[in-house]
């Protein structure tokens, strides 16, 4: 007597499941795949405005330490604050009397390709966004400017142009550089920020401090 041969295989139901189940399972690593690009990419433009800040800001607090209250022009004082300062190093003393070094200048202006009108002209997603100059021997025939950073925000963050103190630091509308003397002290703030693509704008701001001579 012959057997029935049992049959093998899948019906149409359990193959459409098995397609639904494996799609789902590969759009779930795709997901967590670009998750991990975004965070990825998001932590490596973090880090890049960190470097950029705190090596910008190591040069200026080497600068102005040297300064004084005396010779920054215009006085950024507190409550006022600047961000386009003039200043001299101490290079020596005659007679008790301090010798003052010929001048230089920080100063915030926008970025090439940019102008003030809200909009990102020079297509890098950022809008209005500056550059910090570095000028020395200012006025003199061997004046030379460089770029200290890129990707300086319009104002600093948490801050709108609207004659408010928005960030609750004393200054109204503060641009995305400033400087303020606080008595002997003068304080330095920087705000950063870039495009990272799928993730937005990434911001870093910065502050420290530096001592004036008298």
């Amino acid at each position: 007597m012959r057997r029935a041969k049992t049959q093998h295989g899948f019906t149409i139901i359990e193959l459409m499941i098995t397609c639904v189940v494996t799609a789902i399972v590969i759009g779930s690593v795709g997901l967590l795949g670009l998750s991990n690009q975004r965070a990825y990419q998001s932590g490596t433009a973090s880090a890049d405005l960190e470097v950029d800040m705190r090596r910008t800001l190591d040069h200026l607090v080497q600068e102005l330490q040297r300064s004084g209250a005396s010779v920054l022009l215009p006085d950024p004082a507190e409550g006022v604050g600047g961000s386009d300062v003039t200043y001299c190093q101490a290079v020596g003393a005659t007679g008790g009397a301090t010798v003052w070094s010929k001048p230089f200048r920080v100063r915030l202006e926008y970025e090439e390709g940019e102008l003030d009108d809200g909009v990102d002209n020079n297509g890098n997603g950022l809008t209005d966004e500056g550059r910090l100059m570095w000028t020395r021997d200012l006025g003199e025939p061997n004046e030379s400017t460089r770029v200290l950073c890129h990707r300086v925000r319009e104002y600093q963050a948490g801050e709108e142009p609207n004659l408010a103190d928005d960030n609750g630091n004393g200054l109204e509308d503060e641009r995305g550089f400033s400087l303020e003397r606080v008595g002997d002290a003068l304080v330095i703030r920087l705000s950063l920020e870039c495009s990272v693509p799928e993730a937005g704008l990434q911001t870093r701001t910065l502050e420290t401090s530096v001592k004036l001579r008298n």
